[in-house]
């Protein structure tokens, strides 16, 4: 398989008090680019997983297995929110869909 689109997995950036202001300030997401292939979740597949048509719905393939922890996956700047994900021995499958 050709992983030629890019993908980043985000972590939200930490909260940090500042005493000068007394508030909590959030620090930068930290982005972990991995190169993935990326294509739109057809209309069947949508409607056996989430029971209806989700606009923008994607389906990412990485082709190694990714372990780390992450709030949300960034694709060509949109926010994608994990719907469903599977491990297999050596990759992973996303079904996502839009922030």
């Amino acid at each position: 398989m050709r992983a030629a689109d890019r993908v980043y997995f985000v972590t939200e950036g930490e909260e940090v008090f500042d005493p000068s202001t007394g508030d909590y300030i959030v620090g930068e997401p930290i982005r972990d680019l991995q190169w993935a292939n990326v294509s739109d979740t057809g209309t069947e597949r949508m409607t056996l997983l989430f029971g209806s048509i989700q606009q923008g719905a994607k389906t990412i393939r990485l082709n190694n297995l990714y372990k780390k922890q992450f709030d949300w996956i960034e694709f060509e700047g949109k926010k994608y929110k994990v719907q469903l994900s599977r491990k297999y021995q050596r990759r992973n499958v996303f079904e996502v869909v839009g922030k």
